[in-house]
């Protein structure tokens, strides 16, 4: 297809939560989001559960969407979250290998929570190979497995979390908790720059997660922070080789 894949009527919108479950959305290439959903009411939460996603590409990256709120609410965050979700072999030429949302969506307004997905064999030429997040809220990853990813100069070849940091505020904040990152690498073979994990957030926590390399010879660095981080907390984590 070449339009988008998931779209609601903008003409008044969903009243109640809706749950996307048990799907394979697989060989994808299209000029555009992938879901657009518009919501009447708040606070408004929409759930991906136990889908596959699988060699997709989008013109924004990886499987992103828009939310639109109705309401004259609007300044209240929409809540995306994916749960026991399968990311294989999507490859992105622009950011976010398997999951992207910046600006064009949502207008960075919106919280995102990934909840026991694996990443596999994701690749963007930009940064993320698996996920490139940069909104104003909290950012929730937790008992996920991220497994040989690969970005454009490794830069986040599982993560990217991004910010701007004119826009920054306390409520951005990413939690990575009981994760395991395996084996990532720089989209070019022959290069050894970059980390697993990059972040710009305001607040980052990493908790009870692992970063390993099988094999030293392909492997880039682990994790870097970078200066807009205020707050860094890294508790009970492996780094081996």
């Amino acid at each position: 297809t070449t339009g988008r894949l998931l779209v609601n009527s903008e003409d008044g919108g969903f009243s109640t939560n809706p749950i996307i479950k048990g799907n394979t959305f697989e060989r994808i290439d299209i000029s555009s989001e992938l879901f657009v959903f518009s919501f009447n009411y708040y606070p408004c939460t929409l759930l991906f559960e136990s889908n596959t996603f699988n060699s997709v590409s989008t013109k924004f990256g990886g499987f992103g969407g828009k939310i639109t709120l109705t309401s004259t609410e609007s300044n209240i965050a929409p809540e995306l979250t994916f749960e026991s979700c399968l990311f294989i072999e999507n490859k992105q030429t622009t950011q976010g290998g398997a999951f992207c949302s910046h600006k064009n969506h949502n207008d960075k307004n919106i919280i995102l929570n990934f909840i026991s997905c694996t990443f596999k064999d994701n690749k963007a030429i930009g940064n993320g190979g698996a996920l490139y997040i940069d909104c104003s809220h909290t950012i929730t990853i937790e008992s996920c497995d991220f497994i040989a990813n690969k970005a454009g100069d490794g830069q986040g070849a599982a993560i990217f979390i991004d910010s701007d940091s004119d826009e920054m505020e306390n409520s951005h904040s990413a939690i990575i908790k009981k994760c395991t990152f395996k084996d990532h690498s720089n989209y070019e073979a022959d290069k050894k720059d970059g980390y697993s994990i990059r972040s710009r957030s305001y607040s980052l926590e990493i908790t009870d997660s692992v970063i390993e390399f099988g094999n030293t010879d392909t492997s880039i660095s682990g994790l870097l922070t970078e200066s807009s981080t205020n707050s860094l907390i890294i508790q009970r984590c492996k780094f081996i080789k």
